[in-house]
């Protein structure tokens, strides 16, 4: 099994990136948080876990540890595979956990492919399993929104840019309107 990979990165699309460790590639798709550490020509440390299927086998990666788990423990819910699990990790893991926590519905089913009946499948079976931190991670800042960003991907703008142009944000903004305002600006 291959659970962890360092190496250079040679490419990255925004979902897949492709690492070479010791003259191997290794393709690996992330969510879009982890995308953004991993700019070609950079040396990443990827947590990685290995998908088998009869046809196919796929290394999904992690910027850290906790978020790994949690994908794991996403995983166990019926209906969630790993490519919706990279899908729910691409919000901040910290922000994920307060809406299952809280029983946030409206926010999860605000995520490609998520439906009423899935996202009350997740709340149920992992109400009780998630701990919130209240604080952000220190790979995220406090400026990323996911309602901006939400809102700037269904006008067809792509979250990653989205992601990595509130990460670069260097001006605090205070409500929503001015976030969305500076990113048409600035995309």
């Amino acid at each position: 099994m291959i659970g962890y990979l360092k190496g250079n990165v040679l490419s990255s699309d925004g979902k897949n990136i492709l690492i070479d460790v010791g003259g191997v590639g290794y393709e690996v798709t992330v969510s879009a948080d982890t995308a953004t550490q991993c700019m070609p020509g950079s040396l990443v440390e990827i947590y990685t876990y290995l998908h088998v299927r009869e046809d196919e086998m796929s290394l999904y990666g992690f910027s850290d540890q906790k978020t790994l788990m949690f994908f794991k423990r996403l995983l166990t819910v019926s209906g969630v595979g790993p490519k919706m699990g990279i899908e729910l990790l691409s919000l901040p893991l910290h922000r994920l956990k307060q809406a299952i926590a809280e029983e946030d519905k409206s926010f999860l089913t605000s995520i490609k492919g998520v439906g009423d009946k899935l996202a009350s499948r997740i709340i149920l079976e992992l109400k009780n399993k998630v701990t919130i931190d209240f604080t952000p991670e220190p790979s995220q800042t406090a400026v990323i929104n996911m309602d901006v960003v939400l809102a700037l991907e269904k006008l067809g703008y792509d979250r990653n840019k989205v992601v990595q142009l509130l990460k670069e944000m260097k001006e605090p903004l205070q409500n929503e309107e001015e976030m969305i305002k500076y990113c048409l600006r600035h995309l």
